[in-house]
C-alpha cells in the first residue's frame, strides 16, 4: 500500500530540519541540499517552550521562531512538510519541549488527563492549528501530516486513552483535514496501537532491524503505507562521552536499501541536518552540538551518507520509473573560516554581574521554577545563586538532597566544594584557610540547570535549583537572597558596558570574561575553541551559542556567520571556575574522537536453564555497536568520573593466552521508565518474552542487567516493575586486549572456560577482531563470540568440545554449532596459514607496485620525447651571406618553447656546419647546420633531468646551385633529438 497525493502515489522521502536549530538566515541552503538530495519532504518539530515563554504570550515570529516563514520557505523549496508540534517533542530538547512554568504546579502530570495540563494542551494547539491552517494542503500549502503526541506507546507509564482523544477532538475542531500521524519506537509502534484514534497512522522509529520492525506493523496496519518516522542515521553526544557517535555508511545504505526496495516504506531522515542546540535548550546532558552524524553536518558540510542518500533514491526513482521531476544540484558550501586566537580583554566579577540585579529574599531555598519573577512563570533555565550573608566562620556544611542539576559552592567569592548529585545530601568540611580575613563571611550556592530531562514521569517533578535546607554546623539557615541569573540578551548586553577589570590568571571563581573579535570582510562561519576553560556559556553579540565544558567530547563550538558582523564583535564567556587568557577561533569543527565501527563491544546472556539467547536483540546490537542507538543511559550515573579505580579489589581471568581485568563496584541508582523499557533494561515482563523468544520471565534468572558505554555491566536482582526505582547495582567491567592467537585457540576449541561460576556475562571489547567465550552457570554449554569483517557471530555447543562452522552463520544470529574433533577444526590451526597469506599477499603487492611504476615511467619517458619540443626559427636578416654561420649563431635565434617541462637552464656546447644533400619529400634539400647543447628541465611531475639535444635545420634550396648559403635557403622544417643523459630524479 503506498501513501497516494492528489489521486497519485507518491513515496516520502523526508528528512528532518527543526526550524530552531540554525539561524533564519540559513534555511534557504539546508532546503536546498534537502532538494537536491531527492528528498520531496521536510518533518519538523515545534518547541513549546519557546514559543510560550510565559503561559499565554506566545512568540511565532522572532527569528527562527517563525513558524509561518518557514512553511513559506519549505514551498518555496517545492517541498512538502510533515508538522509534528507535540505538544511533547523529545529531540534531546529540554523539557522534551514543554514550558518550564508547569513546573509551578506541585501536581502537574505531563502528557495525561490531569485538567491544568489539557488546558494548557487546548490553548497551545488551538495557535499552532490557525497559524498552519491555510498551508495544508488541500488549501495550495506545503503541509500533508500532522503528528500530534510523540513516542508515547510501549514508553510511558500513563495508560489514558482519553488523552488521545482529546488531542484528536482538538485537531478535528479546528478543521484540519490533512494525515494525522502517530510515532513510537521499535517494537512499541505495535503495542501503541491500543492508543491509535480512528483515522490515525501508526508510524515507527528505529534505525536497525529495519525488516523485522516493519514487517511486524504491516500485520497490525495491513491496509496501509508503511512509514519509518525516525530513522536515525547518527546519534547526539552527551557531555562527558568518550567519542562523538558515528554510523558507518554500509550499515546506512543497507538499512535505508531495506527500507525502501523491500519494504516499500516511505522514510524521514531524523536527522538529515541536525543542527546546534542553541542557548539553554540541550535536554539532560546533551552536548551543545546537535551534529547527529547526519548526511549535512552542523555547518551544512555534505558527508558520505548524503551523497549516498542521493545515490539511492536516484535508483529508486529510475527503478520506480517515477515522472521525472526536477532536482537541482546541490549548492556550493561554503566552508567556515579561522580567525585565530584572541586575549581576553578584561572580565567582570560574579560580584560585578550581581550588582546590576536585585535579589530576591526566601525564608528558604526555592527551586528556580517558583520564584515570582517573569510575570510570575518563574526562573526557566540558566542558573541560580543562593546566598547567605554575614556569617562566622563555620567547620561543616550540608545540602539536604544535594541540587539540581550541578552546584558550585563559594566562601567568600572563591570555590570551596563542587556538588553534582541529586537526591543525595552533600556535607562538606571547611577549615580556616578557606575564609577571607574578615570579620563576617558570604556563603554563595550557584546551582546551574544542566539540562532537564526530555522524557519520562521524571518530568513532572524537574524543578532545579537546591533541593532541601542548607545547614551551617547543623543548624538550618534562613534568609536567603536568591539571584536568577538567565542571561537573556538584553542583560548580557548589559554586561558589555560595564567597566572591567584586567585579566587574571588564577582567579578561582565564576565571572564574565570579554573579548573582542574584528572582523574586516564579510563574516563567515567559525567555531570557538576554550583550551584552559572549564565549564560555562559562550555569548556571541549577546546570543547564547549554549555551552562550553572541558570534559567533551566536543571542543569546539560552532558560531554561524549571521551571529557576526563586519567590525567589532562582542564576546563574552561566564566560566563558572578558571579560565585562560587565550581564546581561539578555528575554522574546522571538533566534536571529539570517532567511535569507530572496528571497536566492538557485545554482551552474551545464557540462561538459568541453559537457553543461549543475545542480551541485545539484533537491531539493539547493531545500533550500539555503532554507537547510534538513541535512548541511553548516561553512564555517569553509574560510574565515577575517573572511571574504573584498579585498587584493592583488582581481578583477573586467564582466557586463552590474554588477561582480562575486572572490578565489582556497587552503586545506586534511579531509572525512569523511558530507561527501563527501551531495551536497556529488562523491566517488564512482556519485554523479557520479547526479547528471549517468549519465555516467560518465570523461567530467567531474576536478575536485571544492562550495559553502559562507560563499558560496565551491571547486575540487580529485579523485583517488579515500577515507573522508577531505586535498586543496588553491581556491576563490572571487563577489559582485554584480543589476539588473533586467542580467538584462534577458541575456533580450534583450545579456550576452556576458567570462569567463576558466579560471573555468566561477559563483555568483548576488541579492535578488529575479537572474541569470547561464556559458559553457563549449568555447566554445559558455551557461547563464542567473534568480531571479523565487522560481523558478530554466535556459536553455541553442549560440551567442551571445539566449536564449528561458526563462520557460516547468520550474522547477529545464534547457531547450533555441532561440536567437531580436535584434529579437524574449521579455523586455523596455528599462525603458520596467517602468515603464509600475509607473505604471499605482500609479494603479489610488490609485484603489482614493480609494474605500476614501470608502465609509468615508460609513457613518462614517451611523453617526455613526445611533447619536449623545441622551436627554432633562424631568421634570414640575421645572417650575412659571406659570414660564417657560426658567428651568427646568437642565443637569440634559439627560442625556448611551450611544452609540459620547464627549462631550468641551458648551456649550448658547439656549433657546427656540413654540407649534404638529402631528399624530402621528393625535393632536394641541404642542411645548413645543426646545434647541440645540454639542458637541465624540471618535468610537470617535479622531477629534474638533463639532456642533449641535437636540432638539425632543414632549407630548401635548387639543385645544382654551386653557391648555396644559408642566408639564401628557405628554412623548411626542425627535426629534434633528445638524448637524456639520465632519468628523472627528485
Amino acid at each position: 500500500v503506498d501513501f497516494t497525493l492528489n489521486g497519485k502515489k507518491i513515496t516520502l522521502f523526508s528528512g528532518s530540519l527543526h526550524y530552531f536549530r540554525l539561524p533564519k538566515d540559513y534555511w534557504k541552503d539546508r532546503l536546498l541540499k534537502y532538494r537536491a538530495a531527492g528528498l520531496n519532504t521536510i518533518q519538523t518539530y515545534s518547541p513549546w517552550n519557546l514559543h510560550e515563554p510565559i503561559p499565554g504570550q506566545f512568540d511565532f515570529e522572532t527569528g527562527f521562531l517563525n513558524l509561518v516563514d518557514f512553511l513559506k520557505a519549505c514551498k518555496e523549496a517545492d517541498m512538502f512538510v510533515v508538522y509534528r508540534p507535540g505538544p511533547y517533542i523529545c529531540a534531546e530538547w529540554e523539557l522534551g519541549g514543554y514550558p518550564a512554568w508547569f513546573l509551578r504546579d506541585p501536581n502537574m502530570r505531563f502528557r495525561s488527563n490531569y485538567k491544568p495540563y489539557l488546558d494548557a494542551v487546548g490553548k497551545y494547539y488551538s495557535k499552532v492549528l490557525s497559524l498552519i491552517d491555510d498551508y495544508q494542503f488541500q488549501k495550495g500549502g506545503p503541509v500533508i501530516a500532522f503528528q500530534f503526541e510523540n513516542e508515547f506507546g510501549g514508553i510511558h507509564s500513563n495508560d489514558d486513552k482519553e488523552y488521545f482523544e482529546f488531542m484528536k477532538n482538538v485537531i478535528d475542531s479546528h478543521g484540519f483535514k490533512e494525515l494525522l500521524i502517530n510515532c513510537d519506537p521499535g517494537s512499541n509502534a505495535v503495542e501503541a496501537m491500543k492508543h491509535i484514534q480512528p483515522g490515525v497512522l501508526e508510524t515507527d522509529n528505529f534505525n536497525s532491524d529495519s525488516l523485522k520492525y516493519l514487517t511486524a506493523l504491516r500485520q497490525v496496519q495491513p491496509n496501509k503505507p508503511l512509514h519509518v518516522t525516525e530513522f536515525w542515521p547518527g546519534r547526539f553526544d552527551y557531555w562527558g562521552d568518550t567519542a562523538h557517535h558515528t554510523m558507518d555508511v554500509k550499515y546506512f545504505e543497507k538499512e535505508i536499501s531495506d527500507i525502501i526496495f523491500k519494504a516499500n516504506s516511505s522514510v524521514n531522515f531524523y536527522m538529515f541536518f541536525g543542527g546546534t542546540n542553541f542557548g539553554f535548550m540541550n535536554g539532560e546532558k546533551v552536548a551543545t552540538s546537535y551534529d547527529y552524524d547526519a548526511p549535512l553536518s552542523e555547518t551544512g558540510n555534505y558527508s558520505a551518507k548524503y551523497w549516498k542518500t542521493k545515490e539511492l533514491i536516484d535508483k529508486f526513482n529510475k527503478e520506480r520509473s517515477q515522472p521525472d521531476i526536477y532536482i537541482p544540484k546541490p549548492p556550493a558550501y561554503v566552508p567556515p573560516v579561522s580567525y585565530g586566537k584572541l586575549k581576553v580583554k578584561d572580565y567582570l566579577s560574579l560580584e560585578d554581574v550581581l550588582t546590576q540585579m536585585k535579589p530576591m529574599v526566601t525564608e528558604k531555598p526555592q527551586h528556580m521554577e517558583l520564584l515570582n519573577i517573569t510575570q510570575n512563570s518563574g526562573q526557566s533555565y540558566g542558573f541560580i545563586l543562593y546566598r547567605l550573608k554575614n556569617l562566622n566562620k563555620f567547620k561543616h556544611l550540608k545540602l539536604t538532597g544535594g541540587v539540581s542539576d550541578r552546584g558550585v559552592i563559594l566562601v567568600d567569592h572563591n570555590e570551596v566544594g563542587l556538588v553534582e548529585s541529586a537526591a543525595k545530601d552533600y556535607n562538606q568540611d571547611l577549615n580556616d584557610t578557606q575564609f577571607a580575613n574578615t570579620t563576617t563571611h558570604t556563603l554563595d550556592i550557584i546551582v546551574e540547570n544542566t539540562g532537564r530531562p526530555n522524557g519520562g514521569d521524571v518530568m513532572n517533578t524537574a524543578r532545579r535549583g537546591l533541593n532541601g535546607d542548607v545547614a551551617i554546623d547543623a543548624k538550618v539557615a534562613t534568609n536567603f537572597e536568591t539571584f536568577p541569573l538567565e542571561f537573556k540578551e538584553p542583560f548580557v548586553e548589559q554586561l558589555t558596558k560595564l567597566k572591567g577589570k584586567p585579566f587574571i590568571e588564577g582567579l578561582k571563581s565564576p565571572a564574565v570574561y570579554r573579548l573582542e573579535l574584528d572582523i574586516k570582510d564579510s563574516p563567515r562561519d567559525t567555531f570557538i575553541r576554550l583550551d584552559g576553560w572549564v565549564k560555562g556559556n559562550a555569548f556571541i553579540n549577546g546570543f547564547n551559542i549554549g555551552r562550553y565544558y572541558h570534559i567533551g567530547p566536543q571542543k569546539n563550538l560552532y558560531i554561524p556567520s549571521p551571529l557576526l558582523k563586519t567590525g567589532k564583535n562582542d564576546i563574552l564567556l561566564f566560566e563558572l571556575h578558571s579560565a585562560t587568557d587565550t581564546v581561539e577561533f578555528p575554522g574546522e569543527p571538533d566534536l571529539g574522537p570517532i567511535s569507530e565501527l572496528s571497536s566492538l563491544v557485545m554482551i552474551a546472556f545464557i540462561s538459568q536453564i541453559g537457553c543461549i539467547q543475545t542480551h541485545m536483540s539484533k537491531d539493539f546490537c547493531r545500533a550500539f555497536e555503532n554507537n547510534s542507538y538513541k535512548i541511553d543511559i548516561s553512564f555517569d550515573r553509574i560510574s565515577t568520573d575517573n572511571g574504573i579505580d584498579f585498587g584493592s579489589n583488582n581481578k583477573s581471568l586467564e582466557i586463552g593466552n590474554d588477561t582480562w581485568s575486572y572490578e565489582i563496584k556497587e552503586t545506586t541508582v534511579t531509572f525512569n521508565t523511558q530507561s527501563l523499557e527501551s531495551g536497556q533494561i529488562l523491566n517488564s515482563n512482556h519485554t523479557l518474552k520479547s526479547q528471549y523468544n517468549d519465555m516467560e520471565a518465570k523461567d530467567l534468572k531474576p536478575t536485571v542487567f544492562f550495559q553502559t558505554r562507560a563499558g560496565y555491566i551491571c547486575f540487580m536482582n529485579q523485583k517488579g516493575a515500577g515507573v522508577s526505582f531505586n535498586r543496588t547495582f553491581k556491576c563490572y567491567q571487563f577489559i582485554a586486549n584480543i589476539t588473533d592467537k586467542t580467538r584462534d585457540a577458541a575456533l580450534n576449541g583450545e579456550m576452556k572456560s576458567g570462569y567463576n561460576e558466579d560471573i555468566n556475562v561477559i563483555e568483548v571489547v576488541g579492535h578488529q577482531k575479537a572474541v569470547g567465550i561464556v559458559r553457563s552457570t549449568t555447566g554445559s554449554g558455551y557461547v563464542l563470540l567473534y568480531y571479523d569483517n565487522q560481523e558478530i557471530r554466535f556459536c553455541y555447543t553442549e560440551s567442551n568440545s571445539p566449536f564449528k562452522n561458526c563462520r557460516n552463520g547468520a550474522t547477529y544470529s545464534l547457531i547450533n554449532c555441532d561440536p567437531a574433533t580436535p584434529t579437524q577444526p574449521t579455523g586455523p590451526k596455528d599462525n603458520t596459514d596467517l602468515l603464509l597469506i600475509l607473505l604471499v599477499t605482500m609479494l603479489v603487492a610488490v609485484v603489482l607496485i614493480f609494474v605500476i611504476i614501470l608502465v609509468y615511467v615508460l609513457c613518462d619517458r614517451y611523453h617526455q620525447k613526445k611533447y619536449l619540443t623545441y622551436r627554432s626559427t633562424i631568421q634570414s636578416s640575421e645572417l650575412s651571406k659571406d659570414s660564417d654561420e657560426s658567428k651568427h649563431m646568437s642565443s637569440k635565434s634559439i627560442t625556448t618553447m611551450t611544452t609540459n617541462n620547464t627549462l631550468l637552464s641551458s648551456k649550448r656546447t658547439h656549433k657546427s656546419s656540413s654540407n649534404f644533400e638529402a631528399n624530402f619529400l621528393g625535393k632536394q634539400y641541404a642542411t645548413g647546420f645543426t646545434i647541440d647543447f645540454n639542458a637541465t628541465y624540471k618535468h610537470i611531475s617535479g622531477f629534474l633531468t638533463t639532456a642533449n639535444i641535437s636540432i638539425i635545420k632543414w632549407f630548401h634550396v635548387e639543385a645544382g646551385d654551386d653557391n648555396r648559403h644559408i642566408s639564401d635557403a628557405v628554412p623548411i622544417a626542425d627535426e629534434t633529438y633528445i638524448d637524456f643523459e639520465s632519468d628523472f630524479k627528485p
